[in-house]
């Protein structure tokens, strides 16, 4: 049974090294080995099974030590467990294999030595780097990294190297489609380490330029991660997610030159900026964990004032917006708790379709390069990109003349929300001296009402006609002469 799995990790027959010489078997005064002897024995056993050139490939023949993708211990073990003790009954006289004291039943000490050398300490054992292609990795300061995957191939996760600690993904026993795995790690100190994803290669496999393997990203909690970078060897990764929170430090999160990636969602990652250049299959970029559209939209084209100000405020009817039925709360009915982005520039994506900039911090935004964009959503507090600018709405105009006609084609849609602080600072009083107590961090947010000079309105409304597009003002509008 142990020569047996012994054969499942890849080992050879032990009388098939290079060194091996059985001098019970050998023509007197020579060190030839009696094939004859050797031929006879196995054809009494097995000629109706097998020819002898085929069985002696596998039983008598050296294995060439010079082999590049084989491995060799360097010298020929008696006491390996993958000996076959027929040489020594054939040369008695016996026949062969009769008593169990005949088999070698326990591993060898180089048995052991050996089986280390080709597969690690243990199955918890950091692979050589050899052994595996590096898919994703980032730095990771914190204590509690989670992240799922969707892969066709077994992958490692290399938790922290010099600790010696990884996991591996493997697919279930008969899989013959993707699979995905939820992973996360506890680490007793937070301090910097630097975390892999690799696919797990063939023995012996060459080190290759490509993968296939992952399809699917999901970095559930990112706080704590930084540098992330997706290797440019991943061929069939479509999705990725990138989950920030309060504490997620602001950095660039750039996509360049990726012609795989079609999804990309980055959520909750405060002041971070991004950059996404040449990704050629890009259809869908994100703020929001997914993307949400309206189901229909209707009334007026676009909105105009109705009725006399109020305190300088006038009232806008336009086009209304049915949503599909979403139970509890949360994004979309919720805003994002806190905002994502601070710069954004994409360009060669020409497959990007569907933008959600939902709780964003910009101030500019260019579609010119957005040539196929059929649907955006935006939302922001109203010193960003949603009412912000002098006069009020400046920015989101600059914006709207930069969009790409849709002339010949369907109406492409904007839904725009506004944001504010669900509470407000509290302000107290140190003698006659008011004083704003600002939170360490973003207050929760809600949606609300859009505010814009009432001249950008119809400046708005005059771009949206000549390119063929449609704003649903989805939390209410309002124009004023502020």
């Amino acid at each position: 049974m142990l020569r047996a799995f012994g054969q499942v990790l890849g080992l050879e027959l032990e009388f098939r090294h290079p060194k091996f010489s059985p001098g019970w078997v050998t023509i007197a005064g020579t060190e030839q080995i009696d094939e004859e002897r050797i031929r006879n024995y196995w054809m009494d056993e097995l000629a109706e099974f097998i020819s002898w050139e085929e069985l002696k490939k596998m039983v008598l023949d050296p294995i060439n030590n010079s082999a590049e993708e084989i491995s060799f211990t360097t010298d020929y073990d008696p006491l390996s467990v993958m000996n076959w003790p027929f040489y020594e009954q054939i040369a008695n006289g016996l026949k062969p294999i009769e008593f169990d004291s005949d088999y070698r039943t326990e591993l060898s000490e180089q048995d052991k030595q050996f089986i280390v050398r080709l597969y690690g300490e243990s199955l918890g054992d950091i692979p050589d780097p050899g052994n595996y292609l590096s898919l994703i990795e980032f730095d990771y300061t914190g204590t509690a990294p989670r992240f799922s995957v969707t892969t066709t191939e077994q992958l490692v996760v290399i938790w922290d190297e010099k600790a010696g600690e990884c996991s591996f993904v493997d697919l279930p026993a008969g899989s013959t489609g993707s699979y995905t795995a939820t992973l996360s790690h506890t680490f007793t100190e937070s301090k910097a380490r630097k975390i892999i994803i690799g696919e797990m290669l063939e023995y012996g496999e060459k080190m290759p330029g490509t993968s296939y393997a992952l399809t699917r990203f999901d970095f559930l909690e990112a706080v704590g991660a930084e540098n992330i970078n997706v290797a440019a060897c991943n061929k069939a990764l479509e999705k990725v997610w990138i989950r920030g929170d309060y504490g997620f430090k602001s950095q660039p999160l750039d996509c360049v030159a990726n012609n795989c990636l079609k999804e990309l969602y980055l959520i909750l990652t405060m002041q971070s900026q991004a950059t996404l250049d040449s990704c050629r299959n890009l259809e869908v970029f994100a703020t929001s964990p997914f993307i949400c559209k309206p189901t229909s939209v209707s009334g007026p084209r676009f909105a105009t004032e109705i009725g006399n100000p109020v305190n300088g405020v006038y009232q806008t009817t336009g086009p209304t917006a049915k949503w599909p039925v979403t139970i509890g709360g949360g994004w979309p009915i919720d805003p994002m708790e806190i905002s994502s982005l601070n710069a954004l520039d994409i360009k060669n994506c020409n497959k990007l379709r569907s933008i959600s900039l939902d709780n964003n911090r910009l101030m500019s935004l260019d579609f010119s390069n957005y040539s196929n964009a059929d649907y955006i959503f935006l939302s922001s507090r109203a010193s960003y990109i949603v009412g912000g600018g002098t006069p009020k709405g400046q920015y989101l105009l600059d914006a709207i003349r930069t969009l790409p006609s849709r002339i010949g084609k369907s109406t492409g849609l904007i839904v725009v929300r506004g944001i504010r602080s669900k509470l407000q600072f509290p302000i107290t009083k140190t003698g006659n001296i008011p004083e704003v107590s600002y939170p360490s961090r973003e207050l929760p947010a809600e949606y609300t009402t859009v505010q814009l000079h009432r001249n950008i309105l119809p400046q708005i409304n005059a771009i949206l006609q000549t390119k063929n597009w449609q704003i649903v003002w989805d939390s209410g509008c309002l124009t004023t002469m502020d």
